[in-house]
């Protein structure tokens, strides 16, 4: 007898297997053979049975999972990197560097949606945005004298000499 994989997300693809294991109950065949051709536990064909029985067809259905409903819907996350990217001093932060404190003010701002400052990295994960160290390097730094300290100072510095 031929066993049957499923991807775990194809609802229909599952839902279809549910019916195809109701079926075969209907004609007959027994719970355990069933789940032993559809590669799963018989306590699974008697779920189905069961419901099959109580609801119909219906029953059969692949139902939402019941669980919180996002304050920031996917087409408001999607324009986030947008408004980051304008930077920090866009929106009248003092500096143009990015931190979850201000990401959270900037979500309050725009779409009238209280985040706490933890929960902002998920949501910057979730729209595909990472966290990137600015350089810190000094205006005033320059670059002839480090290179000159570079190729003079620091040869006679070292404790060994160079070959």
């Amino acid at each position: 007898m031929p066993t049957t994989e499923v991807h775990q997300r194809d609802f229909a693809a599952l839902e279809a297997r549910r019916r195809q294991a109701v079926s075969w109950v209907r004609q007959g065949q027994r719970k355990a053979d069933v789940a032993r051709r559809l590669n799963v536990t018989w306590q699974a064909v008697w779920n189905w049975c069961r419901a099959y029985g109580r609801r119909g067809a219906g029953g059969l259905a692949h139902r939402a999972h019941a669980g919180p409903v996002p304050r920031l819907d996917r087409a408001k996350l999607t324009r986030l990197p947008d408004l980051l990217g304008k930077g920090a001093l866009a929106y009248g932060f003092p500096d143009d560097l990015w931190n979850t404190q201000r990401v959270a003010e900037l979500i309050h701002r725009r779409f009238r949606v209280r985040y706490d400052r933890d929960h902002v990295s998920r949501l910057l994960r979730a729209c595909g945005c990472s966290w990137q160290k600015p350089t810190g390097r000094a205006v005033e730094r320059n670059e002839r004298a480090i290179a000159r300290w570079v190729t003079h100072t620091w040869p006679r510095l070292k404790k060994k000499p160079a070959n």
